[in-house]
C-alpha cells in the first residue's frame, strides 16, 4: 500500500507539471544605432541629421558628395563638406556674417554645404556640387512631411576679383525606386545668413527614398549654400 501511495503522488505531481503552460517568449525588437548614441527603430522613418564634425570633404553619419545626375564630380573647384556657423569648413575663414542659430535646434552648429558657380538648373549640373542622404524604413503609399533649414553665407576672405556671392536659389529633391518624390525650391534672393524653413509633404514609393541639395547663384559668381536637418526632421502623416 505504501508503494502504491507514493506511486500515485509521483504521478500527481507529473500530471501538474505536464499541465503549467509555457512561459511566453519575448522577441527583441530589430533595431540598430546611429553611432551616436541613439537607436534607429525600424518602424520609424529616418532622416540622418546634419549635425557632424565640421571639415572639408568630411560629412555627417549617412551623407556624402552626390556626384550622380551629372553633378561636378570635381572637389577642388566645387568642394563640398560640413561647415559650423560661424567658419567655412569649420576651421577655415569666418563668414563674412555667421550663419543664424537654428530656431528649432539651438545648440546644433554644425551645417553640411555645397558650392555652386551655376546661374540656371538647365544644362549647368557641371557647375553645381551636390549632397544626399538616405532616407530609410519609408512605408510605399504613406506620407511624410519633412522639414528642413536653408541658408547661403560668404566668407569674410572673399575673392579679390569679387565673384563670391550669396546663393540666389537652393533645391532639395526627393527620389525613390517608385517614382516618388519631386524637386523643391527655396528662393534666397536678398537673404543673407539667414535661415528659411521648408515642409514638403512627400508620397514614398519604396522603402527609401534619395534626398539631394544643390543652389544657383547669379551668372558668373561663385557661392556657398547649406542645408540643416535633425532627427526630428520628418514625420510619417497617415
Amino acid at each position: 500500500m505504501g508503494l502504491s501511495l507514493a506511486c500515485l503522488m509521483m504521478m500527481s505531481s507529473c500530471s501538474k507539471e505536464d499541465a503549467l503552460s509555457p512561459e511566453p517568449k519575448i522577441e527583441s525588437v530589430n533595431t540598430s544605432s546611429d553611432l551616436r548614441g541613439g537607436v534607429i527603430s525600424a518602424y520609424l522613418p529616418y532622416l540622418a541629421g546634419t549635425n557632424g564634425q565640421p571639415g572639408l570633404d568630411i560629412y555627417p553619419l549617412n551623407w556624402e558628395r552626390n556626384n550622380t545626375n551629372y553633378f561636378s564630380t570635381n572637389s577642388v573647384t566645387l568642394p563640398t563638406g560640413t561647415s559650423s556657423l560661424t567658419q567655412l569648413w569649420g576651421n577655415s575663414v569666418k563668414w563674412a556674417k555667421p550663419l543664424e542659430t537654428i530656431p528649432t535646434a539651438p545648440k546644433a552648429n554644425s551645417v553640411v554645404t555645397v558650392t555652386t558657380k551655376a546661374c540656371s538648373w538647365a544644362g549647368e549640373f557641371e557647375n553645381q556640387a551636390s549632397v544626399k542622404t538616405k532616407i530609410k524604413n519609408l512605408i510605399p503609399g504613406k506620407r511624410y512631411a519633412i522639414t528642413y533649414y536653408v541658408a547661403s553665407s560668404i566668407h569674410a576672405l572673399q575673392d579679390s576679383n569679387g565673384l563670391s556671392s550669396y546663393a540666389t536659389k537652393v533645391r532639395v529633391s526627393l527620389s525613390d525606386e517608385g517614382h516618388g518624390g519631386g524637386n523643391y525650391y527655396v528662393d534666397l534672393t536678398g537673404i543673407k545668413a539667414e535661415w528659411v524653413a521648408q515642409t514638403v509633404t512627400y508620397a514614398a514609393g519604396s522603402t527609401e527614398a534619395d534626398l539631394a541639395f544643390s543652389a544657383i547663384t547669379q551668372k558668373g559668381k561663385y557661392a556657398y549654400a547649406h542645408i540643416f536637418v535633425d532627427k526630428n526632421s520628418i514625420i510619417k502623416l497617415d
